[in-house]
């Protein structure tokens, strides 16, 4: 009985814990487990065009700290990408922040083109479940409830927020964000 219980409370203590006030749904294992699938084939750099094009959604949101750090290395095709504000309550009031909206193919493309440049065939990747803290810093800045399938994939130098929407059993990748350092 006794180990039974150690995994039971090991299980109970490493749950993902969802902070107070945000608004936060599970998905089936099974949902879960393909966008980490999806995920994990794109980031591995094993990703054909067309897996890129059937993993993104009709538009694909870049964050505003990710917009940020990959704005200097933006192509022509993204001309035209729709701006994104996100305003986000912090310490002093609310900060306006801007991110970017992908929505042809072109700029989806380019898009992926830029991340993946940046962030393939890291050897230190992990895929796992959001932290409080991550949860608490997306949840800040979106004007929805938080649906899984979400996940960070962590590389050696960054921590990427990936989400996906899940529609008639297809999960696609709709908004991927960098998610900052504590200051």
């Amino acid at each position: 009985m006794r180990p039974f219980l150690a995994c039971l409370l090991f299980a109970v203590a490493s749950a993902q814990q969802i902070p107070p006030g945000v608004r936060y749904h599970r998905a089936p294992d099974a949902v879960n487990k393909q966008a980490h699938d999806v995920l994990a084939k794109i980031l591995s750099g094993e990703a054909k065009a067309e897996d890129l094009a059937a993993a993104s959604d009709k538009i694909i949101v870049c964050g505003p700290t990710l917009w940020t750090a990959i704005k200097g290395s933006a192509t022509g095709e993204m001309a035209g990408a729709t701006d994104v504000t996100f305003v986000v309550p912090g310490p002093g009031g609310n900060e306006i922040l801007k991110g970017r909206g992908f929505k042809t193919e072109p700029q989806r493309k380019a898009f992926w083109k830029i991340l993946l440049a940046r962030y393939k065939q890291n050897k230190s990747l992990t895929i796992r479940k959001a932290n409080a803290d991550e949860l608490s810093y997306y949840w800040a800045m979106i004007p929805y409830d938080i649906d899984e399938p979400l996940f960070i994939a962590v590389t050696d130098k960054d921590r990427l927020l990936f989400d996906f929407s899940a529609d008639n059993g297809a999960v696609k990748i709709f908004t991927v964000e960098l998610i900052p350092d504590k200051k």
